[in-house]
């Protein structure tokens, strides 16, 4: 019934030793692998989502995305937001979601923003869910409003290799900052 394995362990089939003993007492066998399996099977299915539902955005009384204290807040601008006027308080992050298709050549890329009103934080490109070949995507600018002021962001989309006058449309929104 029992083997010596090439690594010169005991063995009964494929189990090890300690579990082909337990299998051999009454009312043992794999039922306590078993409840352990599906405890973790009950954890990751209940556990693991309840812990990411209290990673949510907090939303203010107004329902838009806000900041808790100490916390700054974000403002998202979309292309149908174009030549729009927007007010924000200091550190509050001001992200413009474009969409683009790289594949073509042409790009969003910033043209002018006042650097000393605001500061560019990041620029990421990302497709949606099950992206095909050619597919195009989002491209998100991400800004921080560092000092109160007024500041002007003009984006162009372009291809950079060909110059301005491969332009082939502009976007602009101003951000006014206070405190």
């Amino acid at each position: 019934m029992f083997r010596r394995s090439s690594e010169g362990s005991d063995t009964m089939g494929n189990l090890p030793v300690e579990m082909a003993d337990d299998m051999t007492r009454p009312g043992s066998g794999l039922r306590p692998y078993l409840r352990r399996a599906w405890m973790r099977a009950v954890y990751l299915a209940v556990g693991v989502p309840l812990l990411l539902s209290s990673c949510r955005t907090f939303r203010g009384e107004d329902g838009h995305a806000g900041a808790r204290r100490g916390e700054a807040s974000e403002l998202t601008v979309v292309q149908a937001d174009k030549g729009k006027s927007f007010e924000v308080k200091r550190d509050t992050i001001v992200v413009i979601r474009l969409k683009e298709n790289p594949t073509t050549g042409y790009q969003w890329a910033v043209h002018k923003a006042d650097d000393k009103v605001l500061s560019l934080q990041s620029s990421e490109f990302s497709l949606p869910e099950g992206p095909r070949i050619g597919q195009g995507g989002t491209r998100a600018f991400a800004f921080r409003a560092k000092a109160t002021g007024t500041a002007r962001i003009e984006l162009k989309h372009w291809r950079e290799w060909e110059g301005e006058e491969s332009t082939s449309d502009r976007f602009a929104v101003t951000i006014v900052v206070k405190n």
